[in-house]
Parts: C-alpha cells; structure tokens; sequence
C-alpha cells in the first residue's frame, strides 16, 4: 500500500489545510446568506462539519487503494455522511444552533458529497501518478541492471538457455547468427543455439569489425570467411570455412567491405 500522502508529502498536507480552510469559508458563507444562522453560530457548524468530514476522508485513504468496488465506495459514502451528520448535529446541540440543522440537510448532502467526489478523484490521481513512477522506476531499474549484463557477455560469450541447461558460447566459435523472426539460432562449433534476442541487437552489441550484418537474416563472423563470390548481378555469397554458403545483399557486401578495408 502506498504511504498516504498527508504523511509523505508536506505539500500535500499544505494542500489539504488550505483546501479544508477554504471550503469551510464557503460554507459559512452560505450558512450566514441562506439559512440565518449568525456568523459566529455559522463558524462553529462549518468548522464542525468540514473537520468530521477531513477526518474520515484522512481514514479512508486505504479504501483507495485496496477497494476497486465502486458500490462499496459509495457505500463507504453514505456511512460518512451519516456519521458525519450525526456528529455535526450533536456537536451542534452542545456549542451551537441546531433549529436550522434539518432545513439545511439537502445543502449539507450536496456539499458533502461533491467534496467527497473531489477527494475521490483526488486520491485516485495520487494514486496512478505513483504507481506509474513506481512501475517506471522497476522498468528503469530492470533496463539499467540487465544492459550492462549483456554487454559484458557479448565483450566474450553469449549464454543460451536450453532447458535445465546454459550454454557458454565463445565469440570466437560462432560461425554465423541466422534470424528467425523474434528469436536468432546462432551457428557455433558446438551446434545450433536458440536465443530470444533480435538481430538489431546483436548487429549494436556484437564487436566490430569481428561481426558484420551481411544480410537482413544473416550476421558472420569475419573470422571464419574463407572467401567472398560474386554470385550473379549484385548478389555475393560468403563461403565460411566450414563449408557454409551465405546470401550476402549489396548493402551487407558494401558493409563487409568497410569493416574489412578491403
């Protein structure tokens, strides 16, 4: 559960001083327009009221986060109301004016719930805002601490997970990296590996000029190129030492050759 934000956040308690005085000052003032109760008889009704009312809006903050229900919300609403009505009146018997209490119920019931609407919608914000930043900071969290790992593994080896089993493959022993849509089988001295990477990248991570994308499904390693053939019009194929035969497009050809300075 999220720290209610009265307690974590000092501008959020500001906030909420400043929006109680300020509601109590309208009340009051429609108290001492509409209804004929004094000012000082207004103040001791406004004041009562709207501090029931921030009260259990200060206790309901775990409602919010742990209740998804809007039937139990406006549930919970009608038992604040009541309460709050009951605790204004009696309050108001004991310090106050309560001939007026009645008269003004329907105004007390629309005042209340609008505020309460407004603090509803108040948390909630509160709320996606965090829990947004939270899942950002994890995601940022996840990026920065699986990056570096990668990286690292590409300056030497790639691991592969076949199962119950990892595989440790040398850079220096792959042949060839072949994509498979979403994944990439990697062609080593060991055998054929699945690994859930894309070629982009493996064409950014991998060392160069030891690796070159040759094609869109193929990226070789120069190291075991025995030869490079013109293979019909603009078309080449890259004869590996192990007796494979690769498509290489123009632009791969063109790559091939800057990395290679030939």
């Amino acid at each position: 559960m999220i720290e209610h934000p009265f307690i974590s956040s000092l501008q959020y308690r500001m906030a909420g001083v400043v929006t109680c005085l300020c509601v109590m000052a309208v009340q009051w003032g429609l108290l001492v327009c509409y209804t004929g109760l004094s000012p000082d008889e207004a103040v001791i009704d406004s004041v009562v009221s709207i501090g029931l009312f921030a009260f259990f809006g200060f206790l309901s903050w775990p409602l919010f986060g742990l209740v998804h229900s809007f039937g139990i919300k406006v549930l919970f609403l009608g038992v604040v109301l009541f309460v709050n009505f009951l605790g204004t009146y009696g309050l108001l018997f004991l310090f106050g004016n309560t001939s007026v209490f009645l008269s003004t119920l329907p105004f007390r019931l629309l005042f209340g719930g609008l505020s309460w609407i407004i603090l509803f919608q108040w948390y909630a914000s509160i709320l996606r805002e965090a829990r947004f930043f939270s899942e950002l900071s994890e995601e940022e969290d996840e990026e920065k601490d699986k990056i570096p790992a990668e990286a690292e593994k590409l300056s030497d080896w790639i691991s592969v997970k076949d199962g119950s089993r990892i595989h440790l493959i040398r850079l220096n022993e792959i042949f060839f990296i072949q994509s498979c849509g979403d994944y990439v089988t990697i062609f080593a001295v060991s055998g054929q590996h699945i690994k859930e990477q894309t070629m982009k990248y493996y064409e950014t991570n991998l060392p160069q000029p030891a690796f070159v994308r040759i094609h869109r499904s193929y990226i070789v390693n120069t190291g075991q190129i025995a030869r490079v053939e013109l293979y019909g019009k603009d078309n080449y194929q890259v004869l590996l030492k192990n007796g494979i035969s690769l498509r290489a497009s123009s632009n791969g050809y063109k790559r091939l050759k800057e990395q290679l300075s030939l």
